[in-house]
């Protein structure tokens, strides 16, 4: 399988906190729109819980964006 580096999980959770702050949304009211528990919200954003494919998709469609620019180590320019 593919290799994950062990920080790539708080990575894509602190872009996922700044991506949702940048969006005005609580975390709340981000996981009311991807359909997860806020406490898993909380957990994924605090780098605790390693998120699948699906769970960063879900993020992406509610925060309008593609999956490329949460999963990308650079900003997309």
């Amino acid at each position: 399988g593919q290799v994950v580096d062990r920080n790539s999980g708080h990575r894509i959770g602190e872009k996922v906190r700044q991506l949702r702050k940048t969006r005005g949304y609580s975390i709340q009211e981000l996981a009311q729109r991807t359909g997860m528990k806020r406490p898993n919200l909380s957990r994924l954003e605090h780098g605790k819980h390693q998120p699948s494919l699906e769970t960063i998709e879900g993020i992406a469609a509610a925060l309008g964006l593609p999956v490329v620019d949460i999963v990308a180590r650079h900003p997309s320019p």
